[in-house]
């Protein structure tokens, strides 16, 4: 226990890392849908392209714009999950005398006793 009564909990460097991928995918998902709503309404509104040519910009960006977030929600949820569950699982099986650097305690966190 710390001084102020809390459990003190250890955040493991697999677990931030696992987070902070899923993070980053989620976010370029997040960034390619605003480039191609930007890109199809930049076709739609712009006097400089031809008119033919509109539709197939505009489709090109709502495209882009609806597969981006799919991308980065399967890939960051794909890669952040089974990370995940695979931390969650070593760390249960984590003998409970010890902590993860091996010094004792009661596996929870806390430590050692003197």
């Amino acid at each position: 226990m710390s001084t102020s009564g809390k459990p003190r909990t250890r955040r493991s460097p697999v677990l931030l890392g696992c987070l902070v991928v899923a993070g980053v995918f989620l976010v370029s998902g997040l960034f390619g849908t605003v480039i191609g709503l930007v890109k199809a309404f930049g076709a739609v509104g712009s006097e400089s392209i031809d008119p033919s040519q509109k539709a197939r910009i505009l489709a090109e960006g709502i495209s882009e714009a609806m597969n981006c977030p799919a991308f980065g929600l399967i890939v960051g949820f794909g890669v952040g999950v089974p990370i995940l569950v695979g931390w969650l699982v070593t760390w249960r099986r984590e003998k409970p005398g010890e902590d993860q650097d091996g010094e004792g305690g009661s596996g929870k966190g806390e430590p050692p006793e003197a």
